[in-house]
């Protein structure tokens, strides 16, 4: 029971500590081509990981606000959505995929806010994209 629990406890602790282990003077990168985000100086690279892969990257300030290059992948590799948060909002053109790479959707968001074909903001129900 004790050693299981230590497992356990150790294997938490290796998950958690990779989460952000650089440096904030310096710009970051994942050094997997197919998995590339660069982050900014003043934001840490941070990564979301299933199964010691990885299934999300995206920067943020030190408080923990999203700010910077936003990037996540399907369990087959390929690039699930992709866009910039700027100050812990969707900003700018994100693009989504299908499982098979090819592109779905383009939304731009203002300050996370969809906006639709005609720049009128689009309603939403999506707690990613940062609106309250």
């Amino acid at each position: 029971m004790r050693v299981g629990l230590l497992t356990w406890t150790l294997g938490s602790l290796l998950l958690v500590g990779c989460a952000h282990s650089v440096p904030l003077a310096e710009s970051a990168k994942i050094t997997d081509s197919t998995k590339a985000v660069t982050c900014g100086k003043g934001t840490e690279l941070s990564r979301g990981v299933s199964y010691q892969t990885y299934t999300s990257a995206w920067c943020q300030r030190p408080e923990g606000v999203k700010h910077g290059e936003f990037v996540d992948w399907w369990e087959n590799g390929q690039k699930k959505s992709a866009g910039l948060y700027r100050e812990g909002r969707r900003n700018g053109v994100w693009t989504f995929f299908r499982e098979t790479g090819e592109v779905d959707s383009r939304i731009e968001y203002r300050d996370g806010i969809p906006m639709g074909p005609s720049g009128v903001p689009m309603t939403t129900s999506d707690p990613a994209a940062g609106v309250p």
